[in-house]
């Protein structure tokens, strides 16, 4: 009888213990909250990473805010946030600001979004170079019939750039600060604040130009071929294309992690580079990177899949 209520009393001591440690293990697990920062350009994509991550057998808690870049990036250099996706690249002091704190942060490329051009269907031009969308979008190209078209004026439909936010297509496109936007009449010179309303203004107008990313392109327009040189193959805008970089508008996308975070980032970043993350990234209009890079770095990587 005493031998059989030892029994008992090590058999409940043992289904206590285990007890303990399943409630500790889920009390860990509720700790190990990654807390993420997402560019608003990306974040159809980051959101798509994050479900299917909370959707595993052992599931990833994830805390994920869509501030934009460059909040992202603040963030994450104050130690707020353990990971950040983001439309521009950290600069220098942004990185030394973050080493100062006492966190490594580590940088990851891992795609691209596409850029178009789009113009009024009845419009005759098909395509342009990359030297003939600079000169257009900053001014020095004012008339249709100067890439091809009729003699009527371009007009030009910009997107407006809010402080603190970066525009790389003015930028690495353009090569020109959007502060440059050519001034003139309102009716050569447009600036609206979303995406749905460039697709408005440049469906509804023969003469307009405009740019978009994939993602944001609407009915009524047409979207142009490009060329990196007058005499080049043509190109649509497509991931085929830009993964064989034949199509030249292409933004890059980074992701950055906290190396001195407690928090599971090498396994989100692994995830997003992974087969399951790039495969999301490109249902999502993203172009994912090559997954073997051999050893190209960064800086060269960012260099040959961009102009």
């Amino acid at each position: 009888m005493q031998m059989q209520t030892l029994i008992g009393s090590l058999a409940l001591c043992g289904l206590l213990t285990a007890l303990s440690f399943v409630a500790g293990c889920e009390s860990a697990a509720r700790n190990q909250v990654l807390r993420l920062g997402s560019s608003r350009l990306m974040v159809h994509v980051t959101r798509a990473w994050v479900d299917a991550l909370k959707a595993k057998s052992s599931p990833l808690l994830i805390e994920l805010s869509d501030s934009g870049s460059t909040l992202a990036i603040q963030s994450l250099i104050k130690g707020e946030l353990d990971a950040a996706t983001s439309s521009r690249r950290m600069r220098t002091d942004e990185l030394m600001d973050a080493r100062s704190r006492g966190f490594k942060i580590e940088e990851s490329p891992i795609g691209f979004l596409i850029y178009t051009v789009v113009v009024h269907p009845s419009n005759p031009i098909t395509s342009l170079t990359t030297q003939q969308v600079s000169d257009v979008f900053s001014g020095q190209i004012k008339s249709w019939d100067e890439v091809g078209g009729v003699k009527k004026p371009i007009v030009r439909v910009y997107r407006r750039v809010k402080p603190g936010e970066y525009d790389h297509f003015f930028e690495r496109v353009v090569h020109a600060d959007q502060k440059e936007i050519p001034s003139g009449s309102e009716k050569v010179t447009v600036v609206l604040d979303k995406p749905w309303e460039i697709v408005q203004r440049v469906a509804a107008d023969p003469e307009a130009v405009g740019y978009l990313l994939t993602a944001d392109l609407g009915p009524g327009l047409k979207t142009l071929m490009m060329k990196r040189t007058p005499s080049g193959a043509v190109s649509q805008p497509t991931v085929d294309a830009a993964l064989d970089r034949s199509y030249p508008l292409l933004r890059p996308l980074y992701l950055y992690v906290n190396r001195a975070s407690r928090q599971p980032v090498t396994y989100f970043r692994e995830f997003v580079l992974g087969d399951e993350g790039r495969e999301i990234a490109r249902s999502k209009g993203m172009v994912p990177l090559p997954k073997k890079r051999g050893d190209v770095d960064a800086n060269k990587l960012y260099e040959m899949l961009s102009w």
